[in-house]
C-alpha cells in the first residue's frame, strides 16, 4: 500500500509538473537614469555635431569679414582715407574678434554642456534605442537625408534671408546716418 501512495504522490506530482507552463528567462530591466557620458558622446558623434559647430564658427567669421567690409565702405562714404590707423584697428577687430569666435566656439569647450544637456533628456534606455536606431540601415539613410534636407533649408530659406535681412540693416544704418548729423573729421573744430 505505501508503495501504491508512493507511486500514486510521485504520478500526481509529474502530472502537474507537466502541466505548469515553463518559466521564461526573465529580461534584465531596462538601464533607468540618466545616460551616459559615452552614449551621449556616441551619438553627438553619429549626428556629427563637431561639424555643425565649425560650420557655426566659419559663419562667425564671414560675419567679421563682412563687418569689415562694412566699416570700409562707411570709412569711404565719409570721405577718411584709410590710414595706418585704420589699418591697425582692423587688423585688430579682425584678430581679436576670430580669436573671441573660436575661443567661445571650441568644442572641447562646449562637448560637456551638451552632454549635460542630452542627460537631461534621455535615459540610458531612451538613448541605447536612439543609438540602435541611427546605427541601422534606416537610421544611417535618416540621417543622411535629414543633411540633404538641413542644407535644401538653408539655401532655399535662410540664405535669401540672411540676405534681405543684411540688406534692411545696410538701409537702416544708411537711415540712422542720413538722420544724424554726423561731422566729417575735416569739419571738426
Amino acid at each position: 500500500m505505501k508503495y501504491l501512495a508512493l507511486l500514486l504522490a510521485l504520478a500526481c506530482t509529474t502530472a502537474f509538473a507537466a502541466k505548469e507552463p515553463a518559466k521564461k528567462p526573465v529580461a534584465a530591466p531596462p538601464p533607468v537614469g540618466p545616460a551616459s557620458n559615452a552614449s551621449i558622446q556616441e551619438y553627438l558623434t553619429l549626428v556629427d555635431v563637431r561639424a555643425d559647430w565649425a560650420k557655426l564658427l566659419a559663419q562667425y567669421e564671414q560675419d567679421v569679414l563682412v563687418a569689415e567690409r562694412r566699416i570700409l565702405a562707411d570709412l569711404a562714404d565719409i570721405g577718411e582715407p584709410l590710414n595706418a590707423r585704420h589699418k591697425a584697428a582692423l587688423a585688430n577687430f579682425k584678430t581679436k574678434g576670430g580669436a573671441f569666435l573660436r575661443k567661445e566656439l571650441d568644442y572641447a569647450k562646449l562637448e560637456p554642456q551638451a552632454v549635460e544637456f542630452y542627460r537631461g533628456v534621455y535615459t540610458q534606455d531612451e538613448m541605447n534605442n536612439l543609438l540602435a536606431f541611427l546605427k541601422s540601415p534606416l537610421g544611417k539613410k535618416w540621417l543622411e537625408q535629414e543633411r540633404g534636407i538641413a542644407k535644401k533649408a538653408d539655401a532655399a530659406i535662410f540664405d535669401p534671408l540672411k540676405q534681405r535681412f543684411g540688406l534692411y540693416l545696410v538701409a537702416l544704418v544708411t537711415d540712422l546716418r542720413n538722420a544724424c548729423d554726423f561731422v566729417h573729421p575735416d569739419q571738426r573744430q
